[in-house]
């Protein structure tokens, strides 16, 4: 409207139409219209507020906020009652939770709405009555509704993030995981992410809140004129929803901008500002292979598209191999000792490999640390610039190894500021150190080496790990504290998969270290560290696109990362194809021996190292049953779960490839047969092994009462990703039970995480487990040799020893056969065969997760309202 002073002679004005003659507006339509100036809702027989009409907009307004407090706190109330109900109860207390929230809804309104108006408002002008219960107990079902329909678009809307970042094909699990690490690392998807939920949010509980009241409105037109009303009530109804989404899009976006703003301004400068001051390196790597050759064709394909582009634009680049090249699938029964592998990834341009912990793999059998050594030397002669780097692994007790690893790599790329040197160092977990290999702690390795290269006045480094993610997390802290910056860490080992960088800043910010520095303590650094990992098998490509400053620090917004999925569509490298095809005749006959069987449902690998599976259970009872006839009844199969390396695939006949695919070091049969060991180990003992599986495993923290209620509004803390190492004990003929809130096993403790553990005796009875008893056992070599090295049987054990102590035998039988003669003929359903019995328990008390938050969402519908009525009382 137009300012007073220019505004007509009120005799000009036209007549406003009484109220009464209106047709029932909505806040939208009435904001609209009013800002503008088509038509006002206030009287216009005069231009200029009296003060009686200035005091009377006060008390609309107070009356206003007081009914805007009533309704979100009840949404709020019907939320909390909501979830800690169904957080708390079983079976028809759950069903009352909807009813309850609409009761504490009601309650609150009354309560909170009286309170206010009590303090703010003279008693002639306070308006609560008993139709707040009811009008409460709708806000009290509509904040239940957004906050659920918030937290199942944010759900739908993270997996397809998901899957458009790390491929189509991949589970829900994996793609949820993959958009959490999105989310959390870039400012912009965050803020798209929490706009969508919050839009949805908001829609839901203002329609929610807008049925009823539009209907009880409009419920005289409704007995005179349905049609009408039926017309009227859904165009209100539709204009309330538009503004809730609105509203709800734009209050989360906001409170994300607020708290994330830095990082988005960091992130959309970055997109305009020149790059003319940072140094670009483009890093590929891939971790975790595990032999998976049929990948590299390509994956060939990939790294040639992505080089390309790195030339065009001037940018150096490299491809790595962070760890476990070998082993683990199939292949490597045929490939000489990991030869075929080492070839093709140096023919891919790989020019810098790590060592992980299945190098020394052996195809078939424990392990050989020399035949990696006497593998290697020919070909790293043959190809001078390829460098096996190892800083933290000492392996001079094999002369195999003499000249073939270096702690670090010293290359020369061009900067804006013109020639530099940049280091690369290698470290590798302590799971590495096998046979005579000696392991140096990682962290302490890893701050020597890059206080060594600045001596020498190289700043700009780069670590390629196989430690784990969850490691790698505390490794970046330390040197951040010991300010210490490395330009990115690319890593492998516990199959993590992150397709943006994760970064890690300072412990503390600028106030905590200011007090620090006052105080004298160490500061650290001020920093970020960029961390990546690729998954395994060759399913994604590293892509590390490096943006690093003068002084060696990683540029936060600069800097870029993808995981690149390796798939069919991509195209296969002919030359590479058909090079692996030649190297492996043997393998493919595998395919040619088939049993009659095939899964109509998946076995998955998901979950092995963690609990009971029908996968694990599948593996457990082939081996029990096909070696029952020639050990004894009373076998116990203890198995590895790192041994498991696939899953079954359901709809397809399942040939010799698959199986062999499906456990460690399998392929040929001369390999296979010398897998299985028979041990007699006693009760103490067998409980150590399932105490030293579980050693590792997370102990879930129960919250308090504040804790749990902070659970409603905020989300929950982040946890350091948990590294699952292979160790968890799969059984036949066994059963125990899961406490992780007991002591995690230490040599020459017995643990107190296992309990109930029962043995099954020659009639399927089970009874308790007795510590001194012996018992028959049949396990893989591996878990012996691990459980040797961690001083299971007692200190400083060797395998030569221990194999003595418990009579261990090898079993000369393959394991592909026995799962072949276990499913032969066989339609094999997750569900009924080797399904999840309860073998393995986990009763560790945990509380249940809440089925919803509050989501911010929830203040749209009182805004709504708030809206509509603050006008109609003006």
């Amino acid at each position: 409207m137009p300012p007073l002073e220019q505004q007509v002679n009120p005799s000009q004005l036209p007549d406003t139409p009484p109220d009464a003659q209106l047709s029932k507006g909505t806040a939208v339509s009435k904001m609209l219209l009013e800002t503008a100036g088509v038509y006002s809702f206030k009287p216009q027989q005069i231009a200029q507020a009296q003060p009686g009409e200035t005091k009377e907009s006060g008390v609309a307004a107070k009356q206003t906020v007081a009914d805007f407090a009533g309704s979100l706190t009840a949404g709020v109330s019907g939320v909390v009652v909501y979830s800690l109900l169904n957080a708390t109860t079983h079976g028809a207390a759950k069903a009352a939770s909807i009813p309850l929230a609409m009761l504490a809804g009601g309650t609150t309104k009354y309560t909170v709405k009286t309170g206010v108006e009590h303090a703010i408002l003279d008693e002639k002008h306070r308006t609560a009555n008993a139709s707040d219960l009811a009008w409460g107990a709708v806000d009290g079902l509509a904040g239940v509704v957004g906050s659920a329909v918030d937290q199942q678009v944010s759900k739908r809307y993270l997996s397809a993030l998901g899957r458009n970042a790390l491929g189509a094909n991949i589970s829900n699990d994996t793609a949820m995981e993959g958009a959490k690490v999105i989310v959390k690392n870039s400012g912009i998807e965050a803020i798209k992410h929490n706009v969508v939920r919050g839009m949805a949010g908001g829609a839901a509980g203002t329609f929610v809140w807008s049925a009823p009241r539009r209907v009880w409105e409009n419920k005289d037109q409704f007995a005179t004129n349905p049609g009408d009303a039926v017309a009227t009530t859904a165009s209100q109804m539709a204009q309330d929803v538009a503004f809730g989404s609105l509203f709800g899009g734009a209050l989360t976006g906001t409170g994300t901008a607020l708290f994330r703003g830095r990082q988005i301004a960091g992130e959309l400068g970055a997109k305009i500002r020149s790059e003319d001051k940072v140094m670009r390196i483009d890093g590929r790597f891939m971790g975790d292979f595990h032999s998976n050759l049929d990948q590299l064709p390509y994956m060939k394909s990939a790294l040639d598209k992505l080089n390309a582009q790195s030339y065009a634009k001037g940018t150096p680049s490299s491809f790595d191999i962070t760890g476990d090249a070998l082993s683990g699938h199939v292949n490597f029964a045929f490939t000489k000792g990991g030869q075929v592998e080492y070839e093709t990834l140096i023919d891919m341009q790989a020019r810098k490999i790590i060592l992980g912990n299945h190098e020394h793999d052996a195809a078939g059998g424990l392990f050989d640390v020399p035949r990696w050594g006497k593998m290697m030397r020919p070909i790293l002669e043959k190809n001078p610039n390829v460098s096996v780097i190892n800083s933290n692994l000492d392996v001079s007790a094999y002369p195999e190894y003499h000249g073939l690893t270096k702690p670090y790599v010293i290359e020369e790329v061009m900067a804006p500021w013109g020639k530099t040197k940049v280091a690369t160092i290698g470290l590798t977990t302590e799971e590495g150190a096998v046979g005579a290999i000696k392991y140096h702690d990682a962290e302490q390795t890893a701050i020597a080496a890059i206080k060594d290269l600045n001596s020498q006045g190289i700043k700009h480094i780069v670590l390629d790990t196989h430690i784990g993610l969850g490691e790698d997390l505390k490794l970046a802290k330390a040197l951040i504290r010991e300010n210490l910056p490395v330009s990115r860490i690319q890593g492998g080992h516990s199959h993590s998969i992150t397709p943006v960088p994760i970064w890690v800043g300072p412990e503390k910010g600028f106030i905590g270290r200011g007090i620090d520095r006052l105080l004298g303590k160490p500061v650290g650094g001020n920093f970020e560290i960029p961390i990546m990992h690729a998954g395994s098998g060759g399913r994604w490509l590293g892509n590390f696109q490096s943006a690093i400053n003068m002084d060696g620090t990683a540029n936060r917004y600069f800097t870029r990362g993808n995981l690149v999925p390796i798939t069919p569509e991509l195209g296969a490298d002919e030359r590479v194809a058909l090079a692996i095809k030649n190297a492996l005749p043997e393998r493919n006959a595998l395919t040619e021996e088939t049993y009659g069987a095939m899964a109509i449902g998946n076995y998955s690998a998901r979950g092995l190292r963690v609990k009971e599976t029908a996968l694990g259970n599948l593996v457990s009872d082939a081996i029990r049953t096909g070696l029952k006839p020639q050990l004894g009844d009373d076998l116990i199969v203890m198995t590895h779960s790192g041994g498991i390396r696939d899953q079954i695939v359901a709809g397809k006949p399942l040939t010799r490839l698959d199986i062999a695919n499906m456990v460690m070091n399998a392929g040929k049969r001369e390999g296979e047969i010398k897998e299985l060991v028979n041990v007699k180990m006693t009760g103490s003992q067998i409980i150590q092994g399932l105490e030293y599986g579980v050693r590792d495993l997370h102990t879930p923290t129960k919250p308090t009462v504040a804790q749990r209620l902070g659970q409603l509004f905020f989300p929950n803390a982040d946890e350091m990703p948990q590294d699952l190492s292979g160790n968890f004990v799969q059984v036949s003929g066994l059963k125990y039970s899961i406490d992780l809130a007991g002591v995690p096993w230490r040599p020459g403790s017995l643990g107190g995480r296992i309990n109930n553990v029962k043995v099954q005796a020659a009639d399927v009875s089970f009874s308790p487990i007795e510590l001194d008893k012996t018992y028959n056992v049949v396990t893989r070599q591996h878990p012996v040799h691990k459980w040797t090295k961690a001083g299971l049987f007692g200190p400083d054990r060797t395998l030569e020893d221990v194999a003595k102590e418990i009579q261990m035998q090898p079993v000369p039988v393959s394991q592909v056969d026995l799962i072949a003669q276990y499913i032969a003929g066989k339609q094999l359903d997750p569900k009924t065969f080797s399904a999840v019995e309860g073998r393995i328990t986990n009763n560790t008390q945990t509380v249940r997760k809440l089925p919803i938050k509050v989501g911010v969402s929830v203040v749209a519908q009182p805004a709504v309202r708030a809206v509509e009525d603050n006008i109609e009382r003006k």
